[in-house]
């Protein structure tokens, strides 16, 4: 051999033996095999070949069974059926690699003296298709022979005995998927088949179930869905999908339908999930109601308010499930007596939270206010009872307010409580929806986000409990990717792909740490769930990357074989290991799971193109149109409008609402001129459209394999670049690289210095919790300007702000009831009424701390100023974009910038006096705050005032009409029981609406040092007895203390001090320090 090859010889052994030796795959146990295979349990297959005299059927670990073809059956006679063999575990052998053998023995007699039948089923993992004589997807009979007389084999495929990912993939042939860019035929192709699908069941659903709740496929009847037990519940939840689909003529025959279906309204003495009610019927009459009266859309001629009403009624209905001591809805309700006898108190976090939505567009559309409340107290009331580790648990009392199940996750009873959060901000721009959703996605990304999969865990501590994905968890990608985390998204949908991969469904339960299915009859079901393509449906909307629509492609396989399998209608899988049918067609099935599909091939829909947000049912509801129709709230003092000889009470209605929705007279440029600024998009977490490389992979892969291992940062603040929306193909990315990272801060401060502080950074409020003996558990925050106490039995909270200046804030927010707020001068005591007149109606405002006041002046002091009430956008700019003659009321919107900006432009074009209107719908109003960067030393000269979002709203549609802004001083009244008491430079008083107050006691001679007691209400107007909570002057680094009977209980604030740096007023028995 020549010299010069030795060295190419030494590397290739070299290589050889530095190549990774893969290991032995080992021979599944006996024991493995038989729990593989469980989910077989209770499942028979058939086997016929075309012209053949005998069929086989075969039970897993039951029997096998020889019988008749149907063509050989003599008229009026009998199929003749034989049992080849029971199973007989005793006889059962393993085989090698990824077969198994079943034995099946003493079966019938061959002849009447032969042997006993018997055979032997041979399960595994096949590639090649399925042939003739086959039925089922993921376990078929392949073939049967007889080998010797009476003896029998059957080979059987499935998907089960696969033991490797790529084993499932490849199973049956595999299924085909294609790359890059669908073409438009294609898509137009899957479009049609999404509508077919749709069509199918909702035919089905008329011609054989209506009335009734559901559809029975399989037996092509009706029935009432379990938890709602209402007629037409999946016509009311599918109207939406007839007018995504352009089917204006049944749009318009079954709103007809749904009104003459309900005679008497909701007046049913039947008991419903107020959830499922709320999701399904309530969310569908509203969305219905929405798309009727869009012009636009041109879907009905001869509707006249009728959703609505029915909408208004049910409501109603569903409202006394709120009253309860937390404010947390009962999970039932009767809809003609209320809360049933003997109801549980036990809700699940989903259920009771969840209500946001549909009850604020409710409100929005009616004026009446009470039922965002009371949605918005239940998700703030289950906030607030969050574990140290902001984690929610799955069920809770909703009398007692605690928990009693701590498992923490975002699957079942908890998926959509997370999701109203952040649908909630989007929608309304409720900014303390979007607060509350930030800490509890922080949570949940830190503690059960198991690299691609979401454990669930202990809420207390967050230690793991249960490595399972559930179904209902495939719509976090979703709400991911509305958040701007794309690429944690992708890996997650991906990762939910890869079990409709192995499946070809999507089961209740899987157990992602074994990568098995969970081999129980609920965790084997696929109820044609949408969440899926739900979350497939907003990647791609927000990649515009066509591997999704391949990813989406696949499910049309199954969905059309549930569709061929039920006689008619579509039914839900009853196990996705054998792909068997039951006989259910979910009202969601039609309302979600087709219409995700159908959207996702038909971008050209109007739904694409208008800013709607999707229920948690997939009702959309347009954020525009609702902020147009929103009326103003019930309690403003407004004269009514004159009735209607004969008038109906729908009729009414109706004309009221078309009243509030007239566009805005022309402006008259004799007073002014408005330019016509562009509107920018809301982004819920960044302004910026993000631009992402090509190489940055957001799309879908076939051959993607989860991690378990953390393969992106566990916390948001590690993933900035992520927390951004991806451009959209016809939208320009952000030319500002240095920045791109950055998310954009409202400018607008907050209700208090305080609390701006707290959202700069600059100051962490104080923190602590107490129980104070007869009053119950109390959550206490602690500003240099103010303080927050909220009480955890009752759920009252008093906040008051603003100390030290010369108006102080005072407000009281209790569970069930409106937010009631006092602007109290700090000088005299007196309250400061504060109104906005316009046309016979009188709007409530609230002085800012800036400006002209009359806090510190006689008690006789008022202001009085009258005008044209001029509009600006957000009057951030004196530079002439709204010119209007001198002296006149100008009204902006809140956002930005600063409120004192606002104050300071105003003044410099001319305004009389500013009134600005909240920007978040159901906030309550608040003293505007300076801002700490405005300069001080030119002080504004005209008085400034806030008013609600929804006021806001009425004001504007009367924008170049006559306004009048009065202050004045009165002595405060208590209302309720809410009162305030001062004695100026000396304590504060204030008396809630429940049980206790707080009592606030200036330090002598001190203007810097205070403390607060929380106290009895028959109390409050004096010095405080037993029970007390002392709080110094936060500059004094003094910790908190409950006293009761000279026994001190510590509340964790920062550092460690000595008990005797908190003084108590000489009249209090805190008890002594020593």
């Amino acid at each position: 051999m020549p010299r010069v090859a030795m060295p190419h010889v030494a590397l290739v052994i070299a290589l050889l033996l530095l190549r990774p030796v893969s290991p032995l795959k080992k021979t599944p146990t006996k024991a493995q095999q038989d729990d593989r295979l469980r989910p077989l349990d209770g499942s028979c297959f058939a086997f016929a070949r075309a012209g053949e005299f005998w069929g086989y059927e075969w039970c897993h670990r039951r029997w096998v069974k020889q019988f008749q073809a149907a063509w050989a059956v003599p008229p009026g006679e009998r199929r003749q059926e034989t049992t080849v063999g029971t199973f007989s575990p005793a006889l059962t052998a393993r085989l090698r690699g990824n077969v198994t053998e079943h034995a099946f023995s003493d079966g019938e007699r061959c002849g009447r003296r032969g042997t006993k039948r018997r055979a032997t089923v041979r399960l595994r993992c096949c590639s090649e298709r399925r042939g003739e004589g086959s039925s089922g997807r993921n376990v078929y009979i392949s073939d049967v022979n007889e080998p010797a007389t009476c003896a029998y084999v059957v080979e059987v495929c499935a998907r089960l005995a696969c033991e490797t990912p790529e084993e499932r993939r490849k199973f049956g042939g595999g299924d085909q998927i294609g790359r890059g860019p669908m073409s438009l035929e294609l898509r137009q192709s899957y479009k049609q088949r999404a509508k077919a699908l749709f069509e199918r069941g909702y035919d089905a659903y008329v011609r054989h179930a209506e009335p009734e709740g559901e559809l029975r496929p399989r037996s092509c009847s009706g029935g009432p869905f379990d938890l709602v037990k209402l007629p037409l519940v999946t016509l009311v939840d599918s109207l939406d999908a007839l007018a995504i689909m352009g089917n204006s003529t049944e749009f318009q025959s079954a709103t007809q339908r749904i009104w003459q279906g309900f005679p008497d309204k909701f007046n049913f003495d039947v008991n419903v999930s107020v959830f499922e009610t709320t999701i399904r019927v309530l969310g569908g009459l509203l969305s219905g109601h929405l798309l009727a009266v869009d012009a636009s859309l041109n879907l009905t001629t001869e509707y006249d308010g009728e959703l609505l009403a029915l909408a208004l009624d049910l409501g109603e209905r569903l409202a006394p499930a709120f009253e309860t001591p937390t404010s947390i809805p009962y999970g039932t309700v009767n809809l003609r007596y209320g809360i049933p006898r003997g109801e549980t108190p036990v809700a699940s976090l989903a259920g009771a939270g969840s209500l946001s939505i549909e009850f604020g567009v409710l409100s929005a559309l009616t004026g009446d206010g009470s039922f965002s409340a009371k949605a918005s107290a239940a998700s703030r009331a289950l906030y607030e009872r969050r574990s140290p580790q902001n984690l929610f648990g799955k069920h809770i009392n909703v009398r007692s307010g605690k928990w009693v199940e701590s498992l923490s996750g975002v699957g079942s009873n908890s998926d959509s409580f997370y999701e109203y959060l952040l649908k909630s901000y989007v929608l309304f721009q409720d900014h303390d929806s979007y607060r509350m959703f930030e800490e509890a996605y922080s949570a949940i990304d830190s503690t059960t986000r198991q690299g691609d999969w979401f454990a669930d865990v202990d809420m207390h501590g967050g230690k793991p409990r249960r490595q399972h994905f559930e179904n209902l968890q495939a719509f976090w990608p979703g709400l991911q990717v509305l958040s701007g985390d794309l690429e944690l998204a992708s890996r997650s949908l991906n990762a939910f792909w890869t079990i409709w991969s192995d499946w070809g469904a999507l089961p209740e339960e899987y157990d992602f740490a074994r990568r098995r299915l969970v081999a129980t009859r609920t965790g084997l079901r696929y109820p044609l769930r949408p969440e899926l393509i739900e979350a497939t449906y907003f990647m791609h909307r927000a990649t515009q990357d066509d591997s999704w629509l391949w990813a989406a492609s696949r499910v049309f396989e199954a969905l059309e074989d549930v569709a061929e399998g039920a006689r008619c209608g579509a039914a839900s899988f009853a196990n996705a290991a054998t792909h068997a049918l039951e006989d259910e067609m979910p009202s969601f099935y039609l309302a979600e799971t087709v219409k995700y599909l159908y959207l996702l091939f038909d971008e050209d829909n109007f739904i694409s193109k208008r800013p709607y947000v999707f229920s948690t049912e997939a009702h959309p509801f347009d954020a525009e149109q609702i902020k147009r129709l929103t009326r103003a709230p019930r309690l403003v003092e407004t004269m009514a409008p004159p009735p209607v000889k004969n008038e109906s009470t729908l009729a009414a209605l109706w004309r009221r609402l078309r009243a509030t929705t007239t566009t805005r007279p022309a402006l008259r440029k004799k007073h002014w001129r408005r330019r016509e600024q562009p509107r920018e998009p809301t982004v819920p977490v960044s302004s910026r459209c993000q631009h992402w490389p090509w190489w940055y992979d957001l799309g879908y892969s076939s051959t993607f394999e989860p991690s378990l291992a953390s393969t992106v940062p566990s916390t948001l603040s590690d993933r900035k670049r992520t927390v951004a929306p991806r451009c959209y193909a016809n939208e320009a990315p952000d030319d500002d690289d240095e920045e791109e990272d950055e998310v954009e801060e409202d400018e607008t401060p907050p209700p208090s210095r305080a609390r701006a502080a707290r959202r700069r950074g600059d100051e962490e409020p104080r923190r602590g919790r107490a129980q104070v003996d007869g009053l119950g558990s109390f959550d206490v925050e602690v500003f240099s300007d103010g303080f927050h106490v909220g009480n955890r039995e009752d759920g009252e909270t008093l906040e008051v702000s603003n100390v030290g200046s010369s108006m102080m804030l005072v407000t009281s927010a209790s569970r069930g009831r409106k937010d009631a707020s006092l602007a109290v001068s700090s000088i005299d005591g007196l309250e400061i009424v504060c109104s906005v007149i316009h046309s016979n109606s009188v709007y409530p405002c609230v002085v800012a701390a800036f400006g002209a006041s009359i806090a510190e002046s006689t008690e006789d002091a008022s202001i009085e100023e009258h005008g044209t009430l001029a509009f600006d956008e957000d009057g951030c700019s004196s530079d002439g974009d709204v010119d209007f003659e001198s002296g006149a009321i100008l009204l902006v919107n809140r956002g930005a910038c600063t409120f004192e900006a606002k104050a300071r432009n105003a003044e410099a074009t001319g305004a009389s006096a500013l009134i600005v209107a909240n920007s978040v719908p159901g906030q309550a109003r608040f003293s505007m705050a300076r801002a700490d960067d405005e300069p001080t030393d030119e002080e504004v000269g005209i008085p400034c005032v806030m008013v609600s979002h929804e006021h806001g709203e009425v004001l504007l549609r009367g924008s170049s009409e006559d306004v009048e802004l009065s202050l004045m001083k009165r002595p405060v009244t208590p209302v309720d029981g809410f009162g305030v008491a001062v004695d100026p430079g000396k304590s504060v008083h204030v008396s809630g609406r429940g049980r206790w107050g707080v009592f606030l006691d200036a330090k002598a001679g001190s203007s810097d040092a205070w403390q607060l007691y929380i106290v009895k209400t028959a109390e409050a107007a004096r010095a405080v007895e037993n029970e007390t909570l002392c709080f110094p002057k936060l500059t004094r680094g003094c910790d908190a203390y409950v006293f009761s009977e000279n026994e001190s209980v510590r509340l964790d604030f920062q550092g460690t001090v000595q008990a005797s740096k908190c003084r108590c007023p000489a009249n209090s028995s805190c008890g002594s320090f020593g």
